[in-house]
């Protein structure tokens, strides 16, 4: 009877193991997913800011006008 409990019980420890790994490869996938959904605005900006910045001496400066101007 002890033998019956003691592998049932290591059986549920493998599966709660099993479990934890699956969970925790799962947040890092997502996690992984997430911060590059994030980031990828942020390197778009640095990218235009550079090409501007190489283009800066021909800028002129447009005032807007009208109600929209914030």
């Amino acid at each position: 009877m002890q033998d019956i409990i003691t592998d049932s019980l290591r059986e549920i420890a493998q599966l709660l193991g099993a479990a934890a790994i699956a969970i925790v490869a799962a947040t890092l996938a997502v996690s992984v997913l997430f911060s590059r959904v994030l980031s990828r605005p942020i390197h778009d900006l640095i990218s235009a800011m550079e090409a501007f910045e190489k283009n800066a001496d021909n800028f002129v400066y447009e005032p807007v006008s009208g109600v929209r101007e914030v």
